[in-house]
């Protein structure tokens, strides 16, 4: 009967730390590619992918939720190009010395903009421009693209599974190691 009790805690054990790495895999795995946001914006990518952003100049606040910290910001990149982005307001005075000498690095998460959001957004792009230079929520794609950065984010692109995965053998590593433990000798 002890044999019995001990197989079952080292299989506990062992069912841990199984559950431990593979917890660790789906929380990292997808650090490793991370695309450019204009990379993916040409490629017609909608949500769900990490990407970066080198911003080479002052971030432009143009909308937020009352309920959220972050703001959604017009940023110019070291392409020449302007993009959306949802950023911390840390994130925002960081990007203040932003220059095309100096750009910073910003990394989120693709998300598609709400129309709320474009709508804000062509308001606030046409009172900076002269009424000849204006733009239309039609043409607000084709300036900004269809998705805008998300600095907080957060990617779980196919990891679900390892996580799932994950927890049940934690939760059978548990059962194993509660049976042999109180398993009578």
């Amino acid at each position: 009967m002890k044999e019995k009790k001990e197989i079952f805690c080292f299989l506990g054990i062992g069912l841990f730390f199984l559950a431990l790495i593979l917890g660790v895999f789906a929380f990292t795995k997808q650090e490793k590619n991370v695309d450019s946001f204009n990379t993916l914006i040409n490629q017609n990518v909608k949500q769900s992918k990490k990407a970066y952003l080198d911003v080479a100049g002052e971030p432009l606040v143009f909308a937020y939720y009352q309920n959220d910290e972050n703001e959604f910001y017009f940023l110019y990149d070291t392409n020449g190009q302007y993009s959306v982005a949802k950023l911390s307001k840390e994130t925002f005075e960081k990007l203040k010395e932003a220059s095309l000498e100096h750009p910073i690095r910003v990394e989120g998460v693709t998300k598609v903009l709400p129309e709320d959001i474009k709508e804000l957004g062509i308001a606030s792009w046409n009172d900076i421009l002269t009424s000849e230079e204006q733009i239309s929520l039609d043409d607000f794609a084709s300036y900004f693209g269809s998705i805008y950065l998300d600095e907080d984010g957060y990617l779980f692109e196919g990891n679900l599974f390892a996580l799932i995965f994950a927890i049940f053998l934690g939760l059978l590593g548990f059962l194993a190691l509660f049976y042999g433990f109180f398993q009578k000798s």
